[in-house]
């Protein structure tokens, strides 16, 4: 009797161990199976700053290019100044020009009488 008490105790001792070693096998698929989310999330996150960079940079490159043509219109602004800045010189020249010319004739023909 005693002989087989002890081969119970003993195979209920293996038997424990056995369990034993299950329950750390799951814990470590269990680790695992969080690491991997972890890992998962991590990949997503970075996506979403990748997206959220580019998105920063079409911004920039519309600001940049709205600034550009401001720029241009400007520019075109002052050209269109200075060209009427000319012609109105232009015009004044001709004006002068022409009163000399009446003030000479008038010398003239107070000359002539």
């Amino acid at each position: 009797e005693q002989e087989q008490e002890q081969e119970q105790e003993q195979e209920q001792k293996h038997e424990q161990e056995q369990e034993q070693e299950q329950e750390q096998e799951q814990e470590q698929k269990q680790e695992q199976e969080q690491e991997q989310e972890q890992e998962q999330e991590q990949e997503q996150e970075q996506e979403e700053e990748q997206v959220q960079e580019e998105e920063q940079t079409q911004e920039q490159e519309k600001e940049q290019k709205q600034e550009q043509e401001q720029k241009q219109e400007q520019e075109q602004e002052q050209e269109q100044e200075q060209e009427q800045e000319q012609e109105q010189e232009w015009e004044w020249e001709e004006e002068r020009k022409e009163e000399h010319e009446r003030e000479q004739e008038q010398e003239q023909k107070l000359e002539q009488e």
